[in-house]
């Protein structure tokens, strides 16, 4: 039978070794693991590249203008050009599904929208109706686009008046005739959305100085950010792809003109970009679309630069990413991908 001195020796024995055992491993966790954490600091292991899923991307295409011979000069609150990241996403522009009723569908839409009469085929995609208080509707039944015209220029009308000239009338009257075309309007940002008051002056449209002095308000529809913190612009400064015009007030039937040309992302992947030093040469070099208000100034000073996306082309398949540099009146859009990823 063991004595008691020889059992308290040996589990002693075993203590010592237990705890020199779990002093190894945990030296040899602290070893591995400090040695990874100095690996990532002085040689982390490089990020994965862009997947460029879609291959080679087109440039994006700009409406064709002439360009000043215009200095720029940073004027940031850094007083510095801003760090962007190596990559970001490109958006396939989602397309419409193809139907052998496309065109009835369309037809019945319209009519409950008050475009029934007159109906005209102009080619094998556009088609064109008329409505009872003759405002002409024409529409590619492939893609959804159209464009509503009338002779409201010479039938000018009374000043819009009350809740109808008000931004969240006309943007709701806008969403509601979308909405009954069948169409999608999640994605338009009534925050975003603007509307301006126009008059006719010497049988053309121009900008009214007040409500009162109005004979019609228009309303331009803007789409929400990409990505939570990108932009969408779009071929001219002030003005979306999708607007109406009204005339008195804000109802459906009273559309005198309007356009929707709303593109939606679909599938995404990332691509490389340009740095921002990069593209504020391309800016000095003339490679943009500049919309600059203020003519004659020699100098303009670029008080912010940021990353948004270009919504442009009826027949555009991307949406592909820009650098806009922005001044007093000044806005300039710069193609943000990388020239490697650009093809013929």
């Amino acid at each position: 039978m063991a004595h008691l001195a020889d059992v308290t020796r040996e589990v002693r024995i075993a203590l010592k070794l237990l705890t020199a055992s779990l002093i190894i491993v945990v030296f040899l966790f602290i070893f591995f693991k400090g040695g990874l954490i100095m690996k990532n600091l002085f040689f982390p292991t490089p990020p994965l590249p862009p997947e460029e899923k879609f291959g080679k991307l087109p440039r994006v295409s700009f409406p064709a203008q002439k360009i000043e011979n215009i200095n720029y000069r940073i004027n940031t609150l850094s007083g510095d050009l801003p760090n962007f990241p190596d990559r970001i996403n490109v958006y396939k522009v989602k397309k419409k599904n193809p139907s052998i009723i496309a065109l009835q569908t369309v037809r019945e839409n319209l009519k409950s929208q008050g475009f029934s009469e007159n109906e005209v085929k102009i080619n094998d995609s556009l088609y064109q109706w008329t409505s009872n208080n003759q405002v002409v509707i024409q529409y590619n039944i492939f893609n959804d686009y159209f464009k509503i015209n009338s002779n409201f220029l010479v039938n000018p009308s009374s000043p819009p008046e009350g809740a109808g000239a008000k931004k969240d009338r006309t943007f709701n009257a806008s969403i509601d005739f979308l909405q009954g075309l069948g169409l999608e309007t999640s994605d338009f940002a009534e925050n975003e959305s603007d509307i301006a008051y126009l008059k006719i002056t010497n049988g053309t449209l121009t900008v009214a100085e007040n409500q009162n002095d109005a004979q019609f308000v228009r309303v331009d529809l803007f789409q929400k950010n990409i990505d939570k913190d990108y932009k969408i612009y779009y071929p001219t400064a002030k003005n979306s792809t999708t607007y109406f015009i009204f005339k008195n007030d804000s109802s459906p039937s009273k559309i005198v003109a309007g356009k929707y040309q709303h593109l939606l992302p679909d599938d995404s992947s990332t691509y490389p970009i340009i740095t921002a030093e990069l593209a504020f040469e391309e800016l000095k070099k003339g490679n943009v679309l500049v919309f600059n208000d203020i003519q004659g100034k020699d100098t303009i000073d670029i008080t912010d630069i940021s990353l948004g996306y270009y919504a442009g082309e009826e027949n555009q398949q991307y949406f592909l990413p820009i650098i806009v540099f922005k001044g007093n009146a000044f806005k300039a859009y710069v193609q943000a991908i990388s020239e490697t990823s650009i093809g013929n």
